[in-house]
This record gives structure tokens, C-alpha cells and sequence, in this order.
């Protein structure tokens, strides 16, 4: 288990529109409950609450004299979706 302290999880305002947030959480329950799953990211030694992004992207690149493909990646998580973004 881990320790999540409040400004690792400031950002975690709620959505009112695509132009206005609700208000920054004050305690640890103001976002999370008991029980429920969440994701968390470390950030130097302290753990951050996390989001699975909403958007995926991937990146090809392509050697311009040949059209050889160099790099191929893309997505998010494999586990959570096996679809090549790229």
C-alpha cells in the first residue's frame, strides 16, 4: 500500500464544464473514497493520484529516402486495449 497526501491530489477538481472547475479538494475524501480503485504515479519519492488518459496517440516515423519504417509505437496500456493505435 501506498500514502497519497493532499497535494498529490490537488489537481483532482471536479468538472463542471469545459471551461470551469469545481472547487480544489480540501481533504483526501473530497476525491476518493474506501474501497475504491484508483491509479497513482510516483513522483520522487511521494505518490501522486493519477488519471487513465482520454486520448491515445501513436508516432511513426519513416525514413524519407527509402521509406523504411524506424519506430513504430502507440497507445496507452496493451492490457487495457490490444488495438495498435500506430
Amino acid at each position: 500500500s501506498v500514502s497519497l497526501r493532499m497535494d498529490g491530489m490537488r489537481w483532482a477538481r471536479p468538472y463542471r464544464s469545459d471551461t470551469q472547475q469545481g472547487p480544489t479538494p480540501r481533504k483526501v475524501t473530497d476525491v476518493v473514497q474506501t474501497g475504491q480503485q484508483i491509479w497513482v504515479r510516483q513522483v520522487g519519492d511521494a505518490w501522486w493520484l493519477a488519471q487513465v488518459p482520454d486520448v491515445n496517440s501513436a508516432l511513426v516515423s519513416i525514413n524519407p529516402q527509402n521509406g523504411a519504417v524506424l519506430a513504430l509505437v502507440g497507445g496507452f496500456d496493451f492490457n487495457q486495449s490490444k488495438f495498435n493505435r500506430a
